[in-house]
């Protein structure tokens, strides 16, 4: 019940925050996650993807057991038999990965077909899923007593209607459903409590694997990582680590913010050429996240540092840094707005951030003046069926636009 803004995509996936997959299925794009699931094996993926739309990353999609057992053996196989010295994965794997679709469409495969996923990509996850919480308040996880390092996932059906574990090591896949025949839902029947104390008896009856996943040599690479980003490392990123990524890592973007400030002498306040000499200006990087990003992470994050105010009179008339971002309504929003039991029109919830919270913000929807904000930057208005365009600006003339359209 709340947001701890920016997280490490490990640290996401062990937790199974869904904003983060949502919005990463969203930049990678609906259509070929959907395609890769059917080549994965997952049956009930039998719609087309606008059928399932984003939820697709959440589970919006039927999956038997044998299913997403299968999936999970085919990772620890990519990984177990990769051929390192090749570069390429054993025949045998990519058999195994068809299995389920050969069963259904009653067809032989391909067996040059490449894997879906490569063993970097399978390495990498596989070591995230070690770290699944195991949350303090929960009494079952005493009983979990299983030395063997395990990479495991819970997962609940909606109304309680099924619980999920799935266990994998280098040596076994372990899967579990708990439910009722009749598909009856119980408080209690989730994968947390019902499943995944199942999944650990299991395991501990299991001989244990002589060593963990190695990660493919020549599908991984080591790089420096900005410590507080976890993008790579760029030339203002004061703090750096060497790590070791998926070789495709490479290809993506270095640190977007870490940014050069320019400040005082005493370093209290950021300064521009329009009341300083170059000279007198002491120039410094310093992490800076979006504003929505930034009203999230600094209440989790004692450590991070807000950017330090203009001195008066030093306001650039181009600051690249944004005041304020608005979190919803999204880009080109749809929104659906229900009526109210009563039968009247219902409301929507509009919301910002700003890095000074205590700022006035004014709220217009088609230049209709709705209202104004401090501190908590949330506005509720009825707006008509149609294209919208609103607009913000705070008492420093900092202004943003977005559009939207309603339906009822």
């Amino acid at each position: 019940m709340g947001y701890d803004g920016a997280v490490p995509a490990n640290r996401a996936l062990a937790r199974s925050l869904n904003i983060p997959a949502v919005r990463m299925l969203s930049d990678y794009g609906l259509h070929r996650f959907h395609r890769e699931l059917q080549l994965l094996g997952i049956s009930g993926v039998s719609q087309p993807a606008e059928h399932y739309g984003l939820t697709l990353v959440l589970g919006g999609c039927e999956g038997s057991l044998f299913d997403i057992a299968s999936v999970y053996a085919s990772m620890a196989r990519t990984v177990n038999l990769y051929a390192p010295v090749l570069g390429e994965i054993d025949a045998n794997i990519q058999n195994n990965f068809f299995k389920l679709n050969y069963l259904a469409n009653k067809k032989p495969m391909q067996s040059k077909q490449a894997p879906v996923m490569s063993a970097a990509a399978c390495a990498f996850t596989l070591d995230a899923l070690v770290e699944v919480e195991r949350p303090e308040t929960e009494v079952a996880w005493s009983f979990f007593t299983s030395d063997e390092k395990i990479a495991w996932k819970t997962g609940t059906s909606f109304g309680f209607r099924d619980g999920w574990a799935i266990g994998v090591t280098p040596k076994f896949v372990v899967a579990v459903w708990t439910g009722n025949a009749n598909g009856e839902g119980r408080p209690n029947l989730t994968g947390l409590k019902a499943s995944a104390p199942i999944l650990f008896d299991v395991f501990n009856f299991l001989p244990n694997a002589e060593q963990w996943f190695s990660k493919p040599k020549n599908q991984v690479t080591t790089a420096k990582i900005c410590s507080e980003s976890g993008f790579l490392a760029s030339v203002y990123c004061d703090h750096t680590v060497t790590k070791e990524i998926p070789e495709t890592g490479l290809q993506s973007r270095s640190c977007p913010y870490h940014k050069i400030i320019h400040l005082n002498k005493k370093e209290t306040n950021r300064i521009s050429d329009k009341c300083s000499k170059t000279y007198e200006m002491v120039s410094k990087s310093w992490f800076v996240l979006p504003p929505a990003m930034e009203w999230y992470y600094k209440s989790k994050n004692a450590a991070y540092k807000e950017l330090p105010p203009f001195a008066k009179g030093c306001e650039p008339d181009d600051d690249q840094i944004p005041e304020m971002e608005i979190i919803y309504p999204y880009k080109m929003s749809n929104i659906f707005i229900p009526k109210e039991l009563s039968g009247e029109k219902g409301k929507v919830v509009f919301e910002i951030a700003h890095r000074k919270p205590e700022t006035t913000v004014y709220w217009y929807v088609d230049q209709d003046y709705i209202g104004s904000t401090q501190r908590y930057h949330r506005i509720m208005c009825t707006p008509s069926v149609g294209n919208h365009v609103l607009t913000l600006t705070d008492q420093f003339g900092n202004r943003l636009e977005r559009k939207f359209k309603v339906s009822y």
